[in-house]
């Protein structure tokens, strides 16, 4: 029986112009190594996605506080 895994767990591969490569952890940190990856225009890109679907979450969360 395998172990169970910890919340917000991650298994990624990644395949790159000169290698391939995998990695395992928390999903926080994966996601940081796979931006760092990533080509600069193309961190700019996600970044700007990231940074709005954070404000979107936040505004979200607010509202749910303000109810309760």
């Amino acid at each position: 029986m395998a172990a169970k895994k910890p919340p917000y767990s991650a298994k990624v591969k990644c395949w790159l112009p000169t290698f391939t490569t995998e990695m395992d952890g928390g999903m926080q940190g994966c996601a940081v190594e796979i931006f760092y990856m990533l080509p600069l225009e193309q961190q700019a890109e996600a970044l700007e996605k990231m940074q709005s679907h954070h404000a979107i979450k936040l505004i979200r969360h607010q509202e749910k506080q303000a109810q309760v």
